[in-house]
Protein backbone atom coordinates (compact mmCIF):
# COMPACT_ATOMS: atom_id res chain seq x y z
CA UNK A 1 0.00 0.00 0.00
CA UNK A 2 1.48 3.44 -0.96
CA UNK A 3 1.52 6.35 1.46
CA UNK A 4 0.80 9.97 0.50
CA UNK A 5 4.52 10.50 -0.04
CA UNK A 6 4.74 7.65 -2.51
CA UNK A 7 6.61 5.20 -0.31
CA UNK A 8 5.26 1.72 0.22
CA UNK A 9 3.72 1.07 3.63
CA UNK A 10 3.44 -2.46 4.95
CA UNK A 11 0.39 -3.74 6.73
CA UNK A 12 1.02 -4.62 10.33
CA UNK A 13 1.26 -8.38 10.93
CA UNK A 14 -1.97 -8.27 12.97
CA UNK A 15 -3.86 -6.42 10.23
CA UNK A 16 -2.56 -8.72 7.52
CA UNK A 17 -3.49 -11.77 9.58
CA UNK A 18 -6.98 -10.39 10.15
CA UNK A 19 -7.41 -9.85 6.41
CA UNK A 20 -6.37 -13.44 5.69
CA UNK A 21 -8.69 -14.73 8.40
CA UNK A 22 -11.65 -12.78 6.99
CA UNK A 23 -10.90 -14.10 3.51
CA UNK A 24 -10.81 -17.68 4.79
CA UNK A 25 -14.04 -17.12 6.73
CA UNK A 26 -15.80 -15.90 3.58
CA UNK A 27 -14.43 -18.84 1.60
CA UNK A 28 -15.68 -21.29 4.23
CA UNK A 29 -19.11 -19.64 4.27
CA UNK A 30 -19.40 -19.86 0.48
CA UNK A 31 -18.53 -23.55 0.55
CA UNK A 32 -20.88 -24.18 3.48
CA UNK A 33 -23.74 -22.57 1.56
CA UNK A 34 -23.06 -24.72 -1.50
CA UNK A 35 -22.90 -27.94 0.53
CA UNK A 36 -26.09 -27.05 2.39
CA UNK A 37 -27.94 -26.55 -0.89
CA UNK A 38 -26.52 -29.74 -2.42
CA UNK A 39 -26.66 -32.11 0.55
CA UNK A 40 -28.88 -30.50 3.18
CA UNK A 41 -28.01 -30.15 6.83
CA UNK A 42 -26.68 -33.71 7.07
CA UNK A 43 -24.02 -32.93 4.48
CA UNK A 44 -22.83 -29.81 6.26
CA UNK A 45 -19.93 -31.21 8.28
CA UNK A 46 -16.63 -29.61 9.28
CA UNK A 47 -14.67 -32.27 7.39
CA UNK A 48 -16.68 -31.88 4.18
CA UNK A 49 -16.36 -28.10 4.30
CA UNK A 50 -12.62 -28.30 4.99
CA UNK A 51 -12.06 -30.59 2.00
CA UNK A 52 -14.17 -28.49 -0.37
CA UNK A 53 -12.66 -25.19 0.84
CA UNK A 54 -9.13 -26.67 0.81
CA UNK A 55 -8.33 -25.52 4.31
CA UNK A 56 -7.41 -27.56 7.35
CA UNK A 57 -10.09 -29.11 9.50
CA UNK A 58 -8.67 -27.36 12.55
CA UNK A 59 -8.95 -23.97 10.80
CA UNK A 60 -12.61 -24.55 9.98
CA UNK A 61 -13.30 -25.75 13.50
CA UNK A 62 -11.56 -22.72 15.02
CA UNK A 63 -13.94 -20.42 13.12
CA UNK A 64 -17.07 -22.60 13.08
CA UNK A 65 -17.04 -25.37 15.73
CA UNK A 66 -19.65 -27.66 14.21
CA UNK A 67 -22.30 -27.75 11.51
CA UNK A 68 -24.76 -25.61 13.47
CA UNK A 69 -22.12 -22.88 13.70
CA UNK A 70 -21.42 -23.27 9.96
CA UNK A 71 -25.07 -22.80 9.06
CA UNK A 72 -25.43 -19.98 11.59
CA UNK A 73 -22.54 -18.19 9.88
CA UNK A 74 -24.28 -18.49 6.51
CA UNK A 75 -27.65 -17.36 7.90
CA UNK A 76 -26.18 -14.41 9.83
CA UNK A 77 -24.33 -13.24 6.73
CA UNK A 78 -27.52 -13.46 4.67
CA UNK A 79 -29.58 -11.53 7.24
CA UNK A 80 -26.97 -8.78 7.33
CA UNK A 81 -27.00 -8.52 3.54
CA UNK A 82 -30.80 -8.56 3.26
CA UNK A 83 -31.21 -5.82 5.86
CA UNK A 84 -28.43 -3.78 4.24
CA UNK A 85 -30.32 -3.91 0.94
CA UNK A 86 -33.85 -3.48 2.23
CA UNK A 87 -33.41 -0.57 4.63
CA UNK A 88 -32.11 2.03 2.14
CA UNK A 89 -34.44 0.78 -0.61
CA UNK A 90 -37.56 1.10 1.55
CA UNK A 91 -36.54 4.35 3.26
CA UNK A 92 -36.22 6.01 -0.13
CA UNK A 93 -39.97 5.56 -0.68
CA UNK A 94 -42.46 8.35 0.18
CA UNK A 95 -45.19 6.37 1.95
CA UNK A 96 -46.13 3.04 3.52
CA UNK A 97 -47.67 1.51 0.39
CA UNK A 98 -44.62 2.09 -1.80
CA UNK A 99 -42.34 1.02 1.07
CA UNK A 100 -44.19 -2.30 1.25
CA UNK A 101 -43.92 -2.80 -2.51
CA UNK A 102 -40.21 -2.01 -2.51
CA UNK A 103 -39.62 -4.17 0.55
CA UNK A 104 -41.30 -7.20 -1.04
CA UNK A 105 -39.43 -6.63 -4.30
CA UNK A 106 -36.07 -6.46 -2.50
CA UNK A 107 -36.87 -9.60 -0.52
CA UNK A 108 -37.86 -11.47 -3.69
CA UNK A 109 -34.65 -10.37 -5.45
CA UNK A 110 -32.69 -11.75 -2.53
CA UNK A 111 -34.58 -15.06 -2.47
CA UNK A 112 -34.22 -15.61 -6.22
CA UNK A 113 -30.45 -15.18 -5.92
CA UNK A 114 -30.44 -17.92 -3.26
CA UNK A 115 -33.29 -20.07 -4.51
CA UNK A 116 -31.73 -23.42 -3.60
CA UNK A 117 -30.69 -22.29 -0.15
CA UNK A 118 -34.12 -20.75 0.53
CA UNK A 119 -35.98 -23.89 -0.52
CA UNK A 120 -33.87 -26.11 1.75
CA UNK A 121 -33.80 -23.71 4.70
CA UNK A 122 -37.52 -22.93 4.70
CA UNK A 123 -38.68 -26.34 3.47
CA UNK A 124 -38.72 -29.68 5.29
CA UNK A 125 -35.24 -29.17 6.72
CA UNK A 126 -36.37 -26.08 8.59
CA UNK A 127 -39.34 -27.95 10.02
CA UNK A 128 -37.72 -31.30 10.85
CA UNK A 129 -34.21 -30.35 12.00
CA UNK A 130 -34.29 -28.80 15.50
CA UNK A 131 -30.95 -27.01 14.97
CA UNK A 132 -32.19 -25.43 11.74
CA UNK A 133 -35.54 -24.53 13.29
CA UNK A 134 -33.73 -22.66 16.08
CA UNK A 135 -31.62 -20.79 13.55
CA UNK A 136 -34.73 -19.85 11.59
CA UNK A 137 -36.34 -18.48 14.73
CA UNK A 138 -33.24 -16.39 15.38
CA UNK A 139 -33.27 -15.21 11.75
CA UNK A 140 -36.92 -14.18 12.00
CA UNK A 141 -36.36 -12.36 15.29
CA UNK A 142 -33.54 -10.34 13.75
CA UNK A 143 -35.64 -9.47 10.72
CA UNK A 144 -38.54 -8.42 12.93
CA UNK A 145 -36.21 -6.06 14.79
CA UNK A 146 -35.17 -4.49 11.49
CA UNK A 147 -38.70 -4.31 10.05
CA UNK A 148 -40.19 -2.64 13.12
CA UNK A 149 -37.47 -0.01 13.14
CA UNK A 150 -37.86 0.54 9.40
CA UNK A 151 -41.65 0.74 9.11
CA UNK A 152 -42.59 2.44 12.38
CA UNK A 153 -42.11 6.01 11.05
CA UNK A 154 -44.30 5.27 8.02
CA UNK A 155 -47.05 3.75 10.18
CA UNK A 156 -46.95 6.66 12.62
CA UNK A 157 -47.12 9.07 9.68
CA UNK A 158 -50.75 7.95 9.36
CA UNK A 159 -51.36 9.51 12.78
CA UNK A 160 -51.62 6.08 14.37
CA UNK A 161 -50.53 5.17 17.87
CA UNK A 162 -47.82 2.51 17.68
CA UNK A 163 -49.02 -0.72 19.35
CA UNK A 164 -47.33 -2.43 22.26
CA UNK A 165 -44.00 -4.15 21.61
CA UNK A 166 -45.63 -7.57 21.96
CA UNK A 167 -48.41 -6.76 19.49
CA UNK A 168 -46.04 -5.15 17.01
CA UNK A 169 -43.70 -8.15 17.04
CA UNK A 170 -46.56 -10.64 16.74
CA UNK A 171 -47.94 -8.74 13.75
CA UNK A 172 -44.53 -8.62 12.07
CA UNK A 173 -44.02 -12.37 12.57
CA UNK A 174 -47.47 -13.03 11.07
CA UNK A 175 -46.67 -10.90 8.00
CA UNK A 176 -43.34 -12.70 7.54
CA UNK A 177 -44.99 -16.13 7.78
CA UNK A 178 -47.52 -15.11 5.14
CA UNK A 179 -44.84 -13.89 2.75
CA UNK A 180 -42.64 -16.96 3.35
CA UNK A 181 -45.51 -19.31 2.53
CA UNK A 182 -46.49 -17.43 -0.61
CA UNK A 183 -42.91 -17.23 -1.87
CA UNK A 184 -42.37 -20.95 -1.23
CA UNK A 185 -45.48 -21.76 -3.28
CA UNK A 186 -44.41 -19.39 -6.06
CA UNK A 187 -40.91 -20.86 -6.24
CA UNK A 188 -42.42 -24.33 -6.58
CA UNK A 189 -44.76 -23.18 -9.36
CA UNK A 190 -44.64 -19.63 -10.70
CA UNK A 191 -48.34 -19.28 -11.50
CA UNK A 192 -48.12 -15.47 -11.46
CA UNK A 193 -45.68 -13.12 -13.18
CA UNK A 194 -43.07 -11.80 -10.79
CA UNK A 195 -44.38 -8.23 -10.86
CA UNK A 196 -47.90 -9.38 -10.07
CA UNK A 197 -46.63 -11.50 -7.18
CA UNK A 198 -45.00 -8.42 -5.66
CA UNK A 199 -48.25 -6.45 -6.00
CA UNK A 200 -50.30 -9.24 -4.44
CA UNK A 201 -47.97 -9.71 -1.48
CA UNK A 202 -47.72 -5.98 -0.78
CA UNK A 203 -51.52 -5.70 -0.96
CA UNK A 204 -51.95 -8.70 1.36
CA UNK A 205 -49.70 -7.09 3.96
CA UNK A 206 -51.51 -3.76 3.59
CA UNK A 207 -54.94 -5.38 3.99
CA UNK A 208 -53.75 -7.29 7.04
CA UNK A 209 -52.50 -4.06 8.59
CA UNK A 210 -55.66 -2.03 7.95
CA UNK A 211 -57.78 -3.54 10.79
CA UNK A 212 -54.85 -3.14 13.19
CA UNK A 213 -54.35 0.44 12.11
CA UNK A 214 -58.05 1.18 12.43
CA UNK A 215 -58.10 -0.34 15.90
CA UNK A 216 -55.10 1.72 16.93
CA UNK A 217 -56.84 4.88 15.67
CA UNK A 218 -59.93 4.07 17.71
CA UNK A 219 -57.85 3.61 20.87
CA UNK A 220 -55.75 6.74 20.31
Amino acid sequence: MRTAGGSIARLSPALAARGRSEGIREQIQRVARQLFVQSGYDGLGVGAVARAARVSRSRVYALFPGRQALLAGVVDHDVDELVARMVPAARAQPDLDTMLTEGVSTFLDFVEERKGEYEVLFGLTGRLEPDVARLLQSLRDRLVDAYLLLFRPAVEAYGIKWPSEAEARLTAHAMMAMVEGAVQAWLAEATLPRGRLIQVLAAMIRRALVPLLAGARAEA
